[in-house]
């Protein structure tokens, strides 16, 4: 949810494959939920 106090931003993320094979999305949510809340002031919601 976004208000005025949201200084808004973004992230990157890049996924490597040993395999070169792109991955599905779910494997990308996984890693987005384990990742995101990890990055310092960030707050996970």
């Amino acid at each position: 949810m976004f208000d005025r106090e949201d200084r808004g931003g973004y992230c990157d993320i890049t996924v490597w494959s040993t395999s070169g094979a792109l991955p599905d999305d779910q494997a990308l949510v996984d890693i987005a939920e384990k990742v995101l809340p990890r990055i310092p002031e960030r707050s996970a919601r």
